[in-house]
């Protein structure tokens, strides 16, 4: 089926319009902030008692939850990556999203995409290594977490 110029020209536009707000900090960027901030809060934790509670929901594909430190936790890293990012790299993010992934999502959409990217796998790393060196410095935590995944999956209301 061939469309007529006008109607493929507004089609492009509406695909990329499409992607930008998928790729921009109105959705990914609340996605990274709650696996980063789940990620890095099972390293760390903090002792002020937040309430705080962050939620991304569209359904039936996504329903994530973030709470108190995972929320603090991420929001941090993002910061962070957006800063470190922004300043010194900005223009370079753009034109690498403008020029190798033909797509223009903006500046800041651009600097929003990598920063929420960077933030995940920072903490993805932190998470990593922190298992490594608990592993490695109780040697009976492996066993542990071994036997205790080998345990049948208990459902709410399967044994009443």
């Amino acid at each position: 089926m061939q469309l007529a110029p006008t109607q493929s020209g507004e089609n492009l536009a509406w695909i990329s319009t499409a992607l930008s707000y998928v790729f921009s900090w109105a959705l990914l960027m609340p996605i990274a902030v709650i696996v980063g901030g789940k990620l890095t809060s099972q390293v760390m934790r903090l002792q002020a008692g937040s309430r705080s509670i962050l939620r991304i929901v569209v359904p039936p594909v996504i329903d994530v939850r973030a709470t108190d430190d995972e929320v603090i936790f991420g929001f941090s890293g993002f910061i962070i990556m957006l800063l470190t990012i922004g300043l010194p790299f900005g223009h370079r993010v753009y034109d690498l999203f403008r020029l190798q992934y033909g797509i223009d999502p903006g500046a800041f959409n651009s600097l929003c995409v990598m920063s929420s990217f960077a933030n995940v796998l920072l903490a993805m790393i932190l998470f990593l290594f922190s298992r490594l060196r608990r592993a490695a410095n109780n040697p009976r935590q492996l066993e542990y977490e071994k036997k205790i995944s080998e345990l049948p999956k208990i459902r709410p209301g399967e044994n009443e």
